[in-house]
């Protein structure tokens, strides 16, 4: 009996202290407020009616050297109904060098070379529908190709040009579109497969 009631006492202590410091809705609703508070007029700065304000917006973040201004910069940029804006963004994106996942649908082709190529030296997959998925590096840029080479190789991977987004690489060509979605999307021709492959590329999780 007296374990007992020193084990209620015990816990009856401990409680308290982590009781007081919970926080209230009231105050949980405050801080969520104050947080948001905080974000909203960058957002109100990019979302300027005036396209040149919001593209400048765009950039000054861009150049800012602050990892959640050019994040916020970005994400806003690729869903953009602005071209320029776009464009801007996705260059800003491709220069941080990330790995792009190619989604590759070639549930309507019958060439066998198609699952071959993704499991094989594309190191991809390919899944029961035939819906293939295969992930490559962006590196550098190379001024005098004015494109995005393939990390640790001096092959282009990716070009941006006012036409969309090419993209090449080992048996592969592509021609996508960046349409403000936050996907890239297209087709793309695959060496060994006969039929043109609708290729997407997700920018924004």
């Amino acid at each position: 009996m007296k374990f007992f009631t020193s084990a209620l006492l015990f816990a009856g202590l401990c409680s308290g202290p982590l009781m007081a410091q919970s926080l209230t809705v009231e105050e949980l609703r405050a801080k969520i407020d104050q947080r948001v508070a905080a974000v909203n007029p960058y957002q109100e700065l990019l979302a300027d009616p005036d396209p040149a304000r919001s593209m400048a917006a765009v950039e000054i973040m861009l150049e800012s050297k602050d990892v959640v201004l050019e994040r916020m910069a970005i994400e806003f940029g690729l869903l953009s109904s602005s071209p320029a804006v776009r464009r801007r963004a996705l260059d800003a994106y491709l220069a941080a060098g990330p790995s792009l996942t190619m989604r590759l649908d070639g549930s309507k082709t019958e060439s066998p070379g198609f699952a071959q190529l993704l499991r094989g030296s594309w190191r991809g997959s390919v899944d029961a529908d035939g819906v293939a998925y295969t992930t490559w590096k962006v590196g550098g840029f190379d001024e005098s190709e004015g494109c995005y080479l393939f990390e640790g190789y001096s092959q282009c991977f990716v070009k941006v040009s006012a036409n969309g987004v090419a993209i090449s690489g080992s048996d592969l060509s592509a021609q996508l579109q960046n349409d403000g979605s936050g996907t890239l999307s297209g087709v793309a021709s695959l060496g060994g497969v006969t039929e043109s492959i609708p290729i997407t590329i997700d920018l924004v999780d």
